[in-house]
């Protein structure tokens, strides 16, 4: 990986995502279709994905994702983002994670399949 802060964002990912999987960390939408925030005690967090397909550089891949942190302020502390990610695609995760408990996507599946299955 690249610096000690670099490594440290990874972990808190990890841990944001664990976090997530478990229930632990409510996420809400916000205005943005593809960003999703949580409060923490004295910070926030979001995480967006954000579409590239218009880039002219075919190296990079169509989607980068993206996790901000916020001070208690709500001002930007920190960025991190999928180029640093070389580890096993955690904010591609953490998205796809915050996302579904954002829009309770369980919720809905077993809706459905009530609604199909009665």
């Amino acid at each position: 990986m690249g610096s000690a802060k670099e490594s440290k964002l990874l972990q808190l990912a990890k841990g944001l995502l664990k976090s997530t999987e478990e229930g632990v960390l409510e996420w809400r939408e916000t205005a943005s279709e593809n960003r999703f925030y949580a409060d923490l005690s004295d910070a926030a967090v979001e995480v967006e994905s954000i579409d590239i397909t218009d880039n002219e550089d075919l190296e990079l891949p169509p989607q980068v994702f993206q996790m901000t942190l916020l001070d208690g302020r709500g001002r930007v502390a920190e960025v991190f983002t999928s180029e640093h990610d070389i580890d096993g695609g955690f904010l591609r995760k953490l998205f796809e994670a915050a996302r579904s408990r954002a829009r309770k996507s369980d919720q809905l599946v077993d809706s459905l399949l009530k609604q199909i299955t009665t």
